[in-house]
């Protein structure tokens, strides 16, 4: 209230306050105070935020954003939950943003394969990152592109498909606060396909006679069509056919992708990535800091690949389709209401330590290094 009665005043030192805060917006490439809160988590996503695309005081914003490296199927992440992976990212995602877990209002987070998990994985993953109980959180398992499949892959009855339940959770959290109901929610979504549990699933009444059946419920639960019992690779399959798509150009395409990804590893995805220590044999701990995924790949050796759901004629192979990975990620979300109060205090705190440090020197951009050497590194 008083910020915005400052404002509706014009007084001179809201005018300071607006021409630092256009200089803390303006795409700073690194500006970290020695408590070790990152700024530029915050003021850049307002550099990125034009007022045509966000015109009410309600629309959304990105804070804060991380994600786990991505770790192959039985790889150095399958000795961690999804909900450990996802608390690693929440985490993360907080610290880039400056906030701390107490003004999460919300939790969403999307994960498919729960199966073994216990109750509640979105909750557990909120609890492990510091998020406290009273936070509602929420899960979210399917997301149904019937519209897509029927119109653009030609299939009349629609296919029903899990993989954006974690992009729903962020369709979701916009609405909530573009409706007012929250201002900041936490959004991001937590796989580990190599923790994904085996099932007999009539063993709970007595198998009778016979063999028993282990089903795979990572292939059951995530992979599979649920109503007309399709393999994902299958619908892969039916959409190269539809778009007339060779085996060479689904090759090509996969070297290029995989080439960029082993490129990006230290470049945008070094900013983005959360690095996790990993606990292996008799103690050792394990840092991962980048995608297991990438690698060194030539299109002569994907062409030599053997089609995988459609020996005779198929052109998706295990080099040119998704891989089984472990990883979560997480973003924060900020009604654009409350983002410039954040900007406002920051002002603030950064207008006082550099009137602090007149009184050492006529030089306020020493302050850092003045403030360092009295010993005020953490409060």
């Amino acid at each position: 209230a008083t910020v915005d009665a400052d404002r509706a005043g014009g007084n001179d030192d809201d005018k300071k306050d607006m021409n630092m805060a256009s200089i803390l917006t303006g795409g700073i490439a690194e500006l970290r105070l020695c408590s070790g809160v990152d700024l530029c988590a915050v003021a850049r996503v307002s550099s990125h935020v034009s007022p045509a695309a966000a015109t009410t005081s309600n629309d959304p914003v990105v804070v804060g954003y991380a994600r786990t490296p991505l770790g192959t199927f039985g790889g150095t992440l399958s000795s961690l939950k999804a909900q450990e992976l996802g608390a690693h990212a929440i985490r993360a995602a907080l610290q880039n943003a400056g906030l701390r877990p107490e003004v999460v209002e919300e939790v969403l987070l999307g994960q498919v394969l729960t199966a073994g998990c216990g109750q509640a994985p979105h909750r557990q993953a909120a609890l492990l990152a510091g998020i406290p109980n009273t936070t509602p959180c929420t899960g979210i398992n399917k997301v149904w592109f019937a519209e897509i499949s029927q119109v653009h892959c030609g299939f009349p009855e629609g296919i029903f498909a899990v993989c954006a339940s974690g992009m729903k959770a962020l369709m979701v959290a916009a609405a909530m606060i573009r409706s007012g109901e929250r201002k900041v929610v936490v959004v991001g979504g937590m796989e580990s396909m190599s923790n994904a549990p085996y099932a007999s699933l009539k063993a709970r009444w007595g198998l009778r006679h016979g063999h028993g059946e282990m089903t795979d419920l990572m292939v059951h639960d995530g992979l599979t069509d649920a109503y007309d019992a399709i393999h994902m690779g299958e619908c892969a399959e039916r959409t190269a056919e539809k778009f007339s798509l060779s085996r060479e150009a689904l090759d090509d395409y996969a070297a290029r992708s995989i080439r960029l990804a082993g490129e990006a590893q230290d470049g945008i995805f070094k900013r983005e990535i959360a690095p996790i220590e990993v606990k292996g044999r008799r103690g050792r701990v394990t840092v991962v800091d980048r995608d297991e995924q990438t690698g060194k790949v030539s299109f002569d050796g994907l062409s030599k690949l053997r089609p995988a759901f459609r020996p005779s004629g198929g052109v998706v192979t295990a080099g040119n389709s998704s891989p089984l990975s472990d990883g979560a990620s997480a973003i924060v979300l900020m009604s654009r209401q409350v983002f410039p109060l954040v900007i406002d205090v920051l002002v603030n705190v950064l207008r006082l330590f550099f009137e602090v440090d007149k009184r050492f020197s006529s030089n306020a951009g020493n302050f850092v290094s003045t403030w360092k050497s009295r010993g005020f590194r953490k409060r």
